[in-house]
Formats: C-alpha cells, sequence, structure tokens
C-alpha cells in the first residue's frame, strides 16, 4: 500500500489497530447526511472509501469555478495562490 507517507504522515503503523472498514463507512455516512461536504478532491477521497454523495452535497475545492475553472487544481499551488500559504513541504516527524 502506498500510504503517502510523505504527504500524509500515515504509515502502516498507524493503521493497525484500526476500525473496520464497514465500521468506518457507516459512520461516514451518518456524518454525511443531510450536509454539504467540503474538501479537496472528495471524490477521490469518497471512492477510496467506498462511498459517494450526490454533487449537490459536495464542495470540491479542486475543481471550484472561480478558482480552477479549466482543470483541476493541486492543494499544494492552490494554497500558495489562494492564501499565500507553503504546505505539504515534506514529513515533519
Amino acid at each position: 500500500w502506498d500510504y503517502r507517507f510523505r504527504i500524509t504522515g500515515i504509515s502502516e503503523k498507524n493503521l493497525r489497530k484500526g476500525r473496520p472498514l464497514a465500521e468506518v463507512q457507516e459512520k461516514l455516512r451518518e456524518l454525511f447526511a443531510d450536509r454539504v461536504v467540503v474538501g479537496h478532491n472528495i471524490y477521490h477521497d469518497l471512492h477510496v472509501a467506498g462511498l459517494s454523495l450526490p454533487d449537490s452535497q459536495i464542495r470540491d475545492t479542486s475543481f471550484y469555478p472561480g478558482l480552477c475553472p479549466d482543470r483541476p487544481i493541486a492543494l499544494k499551488k492552490l494554497a500558495a495562490s489562494e492564501l499565500e500559504m507553503k504546505i505539504q513541504m515534506g514529513n515533519l516527524t
């Protein structure tokens, strides 16, 4: 598995005592019910979690009109451009 540790800070060790996927999926369904979910590349995250939401419940900044109308933008570039912040600079541990 590729946990993208350099970016996420998550390793296999962090997940050894993790909850079963079905339990996590049910909790996420409860949390997302009747809410708008905001995130960057949220469609990918939902896919990986084995979940889906109607487009009306999703605000994905990687595809948000006005910020990047032609194509998705990387979160690192979006933060630099819109927030003047440097993020994802590597593992801090």
